[in-house]
């Protein structure tokens, strides 16, 4: 028997059938143009809002299945009590069997506990550690994050009380989550991680305040929730095995993108968390998107007796509307991700640079603590008080945003030529002609080692229907729509 260069997890959860076609009123169609959105959709029994931050954190969490360089983690840093956890623990619920929870841990134990780690979801209830600098920080979690490999060397003491040199090793490329209250977080971090807020806003307050006044004043007979968790699991469980057979997902038109990337030197490493997110997306959709089988079949295991079958696997091929749809649900994380910052700071230096131009209120002066605490009621969730000012205006003036003169009685802050980056949401046009020539591009020199299933500007969806019954080799078997693992049974 060969080696088996895949592994399928063998599962006997009952597959629902969902004839093709058919108008679908609480499951989760696979064809759904609007997956994402219908996914957000199940946690609104539970969450009110929120449906950008869900999105992005669904992102996250289905990426711990693909393939190492797709993974994608996340801080999300909010002051207290905005209800980061109780985000973070909801969303989660389908993913709880794939889950490593952790309130807090110390090397050592982690070390001890922990393996294998790849295809986990590692979750620390809030960040508190610090470095040297003070700052917030995720320290040796770091370097599995980035090398998927920890190697420990300690002694440890034996039964005769003599010292022994002892290797720990916890491999894998697991997704990181965890919330914090503050945003001071070290670069080495922010870095590996997208920066997410909650959204803070009144509207957001008077929706939660309803929602709760209300679920005070109903009877809970039918639990829409626990239902809606149940029909998610069962989704993102067959994108779990759909992942198994998928070696990558492909960006034909990400050369049209270098217009739209801002270039500084941090985008280096945020540019593959944005085409990542796009990747994730377009795995999410994968029965609508054009794919590339590999027509030379794996061995994979197909039971715990370690039998194999030989299945296909394939390329998925992102489409302009996932590049889209990422900047769409995950523009505010993605601006902040690329900047190393917050809202807040973002919001204080503009509200800087207009109290700057209108000399009338300033007479020509720069901008103090006592002019941020005056006017900052007309930002979006403002009225800081001067600690808090202080503190967002010395974070702009040690990133170069601000320039600061402390000569006199009270520090006058005064605007620099810098500026937050942003990515331009302009529309990608690719149209089939550059398909064709980039596809020959890649195919060239392999001969008739893939083909392409479904089309580019075509009704894909409807020519998916191969993508979950031509990936065994000499097999007819027809399986339906919802059954979206190939090869499985």
């Amino acid at each position: 028997m060969s080696k088996p260069s895949h592994e399928k997890t063998v599962d006997s959860t009952e597959t629902t059938f969902v004839p093709q076609n058919q108008e679908l009123t609480n499951k989760i169609n696979p064809k759904d143009p609007k997956l994402l959105d219908t996914i957000a959709q199940k946690y609104s029994s539970k969450i009110v809002g929120e449906s950008n931050n869900i999105k992005t954190l669904i992102g996250c969490f289905v990426s711990k299945d693909l393939p190492k360089k797709f993974r994608l983690s996340a801080i999300i840093s909010n002051s207290s009590s905005t209800g980061k956890s109780y985000l973070l623990n909801n969303v989660l619920q389908p993913f709880k069997n794939d889950l490593i929870d952790y309130t807090d841990f110390t090397e050592a134990h982690f070390k001890r506990s922990q393996h294998n780690v790849n295809g986990k979801i590692i979750k620390l209830e809030q960040l508190e550690r610090v470095n040297d600098d003070k700052q917030l920080s995720i320290q040796r979690l770091k370097h599995l994050l980035t090398e998927g490999v920890l190697k420990f060397g300690c002694v440890e003491r034996g039964e005769k009380g003599e010292n022994t040199p002892k290797d720990f090793v916890v491999s894998g490329f697991p997704v990181f989550v965890t919330v914090a209250t503050k945003f001071d977080i070290d670069s080495e971090t922010a870095n590996r991680v997208f920066m997410m807020e909650l959204d803070e806003s009144d509207i957001q307050t008077e929706r939660i305040i309803k929602y709760t006044l209300s679920d005070y004043s109903k009877i809970k007979a039918n639990d829409e929730w626990e239902t809606n968790i149940e029909e998610l699991t069962r989704f993102f469980n067959q994108l779990k095995k759909m992942a198994q057979h998928t070696e990558g997902i492909l960006i034909p038109f990400a050369h049209k993108l270098e217009s739209v990337i801002p270039k500084h030197l941090e985008i280096r490493r945020d540019l593959a968390k944005i085409l990542n997110l796009t990747c994730v997306i377009a795995f999410i959709h994968g029965l609508n998107r054009p794919y590339l089988q590999d027509n030379k079949p794996k061995n994979f295991l197909v039971d715990n007796f370690g039998s194999t079958e030989k299945e296909c696997t394939y390329w998925i091929i992102a489409k302009p509307e996932d590049f889209t749809e990422a900047l769409e649900i995950a523009g505010q994380t993605i601006k902040q991700t690329i900047n190393k910052t917050s809202v807040k700071q973002m919001q204080i230096l503009a509200l800087v640079k207009k109290l700057y131009s209108e000399n009338c209120i300033l007479e020509s002066r720069g901008v103090t603590v006592k002019d941020i605490v005056k006017h900052s009621s007309v930002i979006k969730n403002g009225g800081y008080s001067e600690n808090r000012a202080r503190e967002l205006l010395n974070w702009l003036a040690n990133n170069g945003f601000l320039t600061r003169d402390d000569t006199t009685r009270e520090n006058q802050y005064f605007p620099t030529e810098k500026k937050f980056s942003d990515l331009e949401t302009t529309s990608i046009n690719f149209t089939q002609e550059e398909f064709d020539t980039w596809l020959k591009t890649q195919l060239e020199s392999l001969g008739e080692r893939y083909s392409l299933v479904g089309s580019w500007d075509g009704d894909s969806a409807s020519k998916m229907d191969d993508f979950t019954n031509k990936t065994k080799e000499n097999d007819a078997t027809k399986l339906n729509s919802y059954q979206i693992v190939p090869g499985n049974e």
